[in-house]
């Protein structure tokens, strides 16, 4: 799959979208209020919201995403601004995560191209102890696209890999986990796509075997 970083965010900003700046705002309000020291971000895509990271609070920022060129951008935008960046261009469901490492592991649209089960057990063990995951899922919708037609040919793509996350077992799986659901929301966009914003922490102590 071959989707250029100019495409991306075209789409995402698009008017039918406007996802963009909804998932910057959620990025930011997540920073606001755990204060990460630590933070991973999966599927960063082109590095949207990281021009929030206070670097007198967050001392080391990992970024993983599939897309090399939209990695190459984070590199261009960031790497002189956001303290500690770490760049990881690779496939989530193989690469390995540091564990116990992260205070906050934020995901914003990006289960709806994983396997849950699988990168979830990778998060909650990267988590340390009482350390946050953010989660936002896009909600299931009879009437709506999964992706949303903006005349833009490479993210037609997508539409063939996504899809949408059943939330009541995504949470069912994060309990497994031991990541505790402390709080949610959900959002609706103009396009009148609704978003589920879940905050979830780590209940496993130090040591403890998932």
């Amino acid at each position: 799959m071959s989707i250029s970083p100019e495409d991306y965010e075209q789409h995402m900003s698009h008017p039918s979208v406007n996802q963009h700046r909804f998932l910057g705002d959620c990025f930011h309000r997540a920073l606001v209020k755990h204060a990460p020291t630590e933070i991973l971000v999966i599927g960063c895509g082109t590095g949207n919201g990281l021009e929030h990271i206070d670097s007198a609070v967050t001392h080391r920022t990992t970024v993983i995403d599939f897309n090399a060129r939209f990695l190459n951008v984070v590199k261009q935008r960031f790497q002189n601004t956001v303290c500690g960046l770490e760049v990881i261009h690779g496939d989530l469901h193989r690469c390995l995560l540091p564990q116990g490492c992260y205070s906050m592991v934020y995901a914003g649209l990006v289960f709806e191209f994983i396997q849950p089960d699988v990168v979830l057990k990778k998060i909650s063990q990267s988590l340390q102890p009482g350390g946050i995951l953010e989660v936002v899922l896009q909600i299931p919708s009879e009437t709506l696209p999964t992706v949303s037609a903006t005349g833009i040919e490479s993210m037609k793509q997508l539409k063939s890999i996504a899809k949408l996350v059943n939330i009541e077992e995504f949470c069912e799986l994060c309990s497994h986990l031991k990541l505790t659901l402390i709080g949610s929301c959900e959002q609706t966009l103009d396009s009148g796509k609704s978003f589920f914003i879940g905050t979830f922490q780590n209940a496993a102590t130090a040591g403890a075997d998932l």
